[in-house]
């Protein structure tokens, strides 16, 4: 993500209550019943993605600057492979380079479930889907650990909400402040060259 969106129209009643009850959950709230009163839903920030059978997301890291220090993903149908990735030499590599050396991880983000990145995991990795139709059953749980066990997974359709907390000013998010400059958009990291400024 590389910037807030516009005002948008509210969610359907189902979906508003879906996100509410992840957003709390993921602690991007305050629960009214712990005695607190919940922060504004204005506040947040949705994204719908639909990715059909063989689709996935490239490789990213959402926006330091206009988001809060947490994002959560409420991810709905097929389970699905989450590849994380973290330059080795985070004060050699930049954004769009296409010069680094790896740290990398999956995680098995189940169907129907609630996966919430904070601090290092929110900032200091970028993460992606690849486009596949499978995932690896050892992943996933359901094979002996490091290999499958028997054929892969083949994924469905996946509809994931990711909610953000929008900064009230992006002068909270200091550029000196952040931990992660090499993938920090406000230090210049997070963002690669578009395809027009490379054409040029």
């Amino acid at each position: 993500t590389r910037g807030v969106g516009g005002d948008a129209p509210p969610l359907p009643p189902p979906v508003d209550a879906a996100v509410t009850r992840a957003a709390v959950a993921a602690g991007l709230l305050l629960d009214e019943e712990e005695g607190q009163p919940p922060s504004s839903l204005s506040s947040l920030q949705v994204t719908a993605n639909d990715y059909p059978l063989g689709s996935g997301i490239h490789w990213h890291v959402d926006s330091h600057s206009p988001f809060g220090p947490a994002l959560a993903v409420l991810s709905l149908g097929s389970g699905v492979a989450l590849e994380l990735r973290q330059p080795v030499d985070p004060g050699g590599y930049r954004r769009g380079s296409g010069i680094a050396t790896w740290r990398r991880a999956s995680v098995w983000v189940p169907a129907n479930s609630l996966l919430v990145l904070d601090g290092e995991a929110r900032h200091g990795w970028e993460h992606a889907i690849i486009a596949r139709k499978t995932d690896d059953r050892g992943l996933a749980g359901e094979g002996s650990g490091g290999g499958a066990s028997g054929p892969p997974i083949l994924r469905a359709r996946r509809v994931s909400l990711t909610i953000r907390t929008l900064r009230a000013s992006t002068a909270s998010a200091s550029p000196s402040a952040c931990a992660w400059p090499a993938l920090c958009d406000a230090q210049g990291g997070g963002l690669g060259p578009t395809r027009d400024a490379l054409a040029r």
